[in-house]
């Protein structure tokens, strides 16, 4: 599945299942948010309501257990209460809330409790879209952030001997699965917090990527969403970086991974 498809398997959750009454349920919802972990320290209004949230979908599930119905793996309803879920993990959850009851069994009253509770950040997206081809494992999944990808492609290039530069600096070497981080060459972040998209086609200097925002699409869709924008450089600058966008975003293109599927 490309990265394009891939953002919209999170904008189609299937639910199918049956509600406590017997009645059959067979709808889908959107993941419409952007959710980003917060750390223990961090005791900001934001944090707060990111800490809520994580505790109502836990809480969720343990309602569910009480109800005699088979929960998810504590490991897949963590990586989906930070932000980090698949798809399929998300369909997981909302799936036992549901046919336990403790959900709505109506699309509009579960597509409300979703956009309270359930969202997916950059650097999740990213990994959850990696491991979906096989090239990174649900190990990694949860703590990848930018210098993971960073690092990931390094050693690539070190191992294929296909580029000098941890970066790809000529567009027409850019190949879908390639992935934009906002840093520097040196591995520096560009923006704090970093961020992170995953080329699905490049068009000339227009660069179409996948990524999760907090930005809206324009269509609803502050998460995982689909963009595209010029990229121009790199120029004489050092350390070397492109500019993404009107807003003159600095940003590399690395290749962490093979195109072959390290992990079956």
């Amino acid at each position: 599945m490309p990265a394009d498809a891939f953002v919209n398997a999170y904008w189609e959750i299937p639910i199918r299942t049956v509600r406590p009454d017997g009645a059959m349920v067979q709808f889908f919802v959107s993941v419409n948010r952007y959710l980003m972990n917060v750390i223990p320290t961090d005791l900001s209004v934001n944090a707060e309501r990111v800490r809520t949230q994580q505790r109502e979908v836990r809480h969720m599930i343990n309602q569910s257990n009480m109800h005699h119905y088979r929960t998810p793996s504590p490991g897949l309803v963590q990586r989906v209460r930070v932000g980090k879920g698949l798809p399929s993990e998300i369909v997981s959850v909302l799936t036992a809330g549901v046919h336990s009851g403790i959900l709505p069994g109506t699309m509009e009253g579960l597509q409300l409790w979703v956009d309270h509770n359930i969202g997916v950040d950059c650097t999740g997206f990213a990994s959850a879209y990696f491991v979906s081809t096989g090239r990174m494992t649900l190990h990694d999944a949860t703590n990848a952030g930018c210098g993971y990808f960073f690092d990931a492609a390094r050693r690539y290039h070190r191992v294929s001997g296909t580029n000098q530069s941890v970066a790809i600096w000529d567009i027409d070497q850019i190949q879908p699965d390639d992935v934009i981080l906002w840093m520097y060459e040196n591995g520096q972040e560009s923006k704090r917090p970093g961020h992170i998209g995953v080329i699905y086609s490049v068009t000339g200097n227009m660069i179409n990527y996948a990524e999760s925002s907090g930005e809206n699409d324009g269509a609803g869709h502050f998460g995982p969403r689909l963009n595209h924008k010029m990229l121009q450089g790199p120029g004489t600058h050092r350390p070397r970086y492109f500019e993404l966008g009107s807003a003159n975003s600095k940003v590399i293109i690395v290749r962490p991974f093979s195109p072959y599927s390290f992990f079956t």
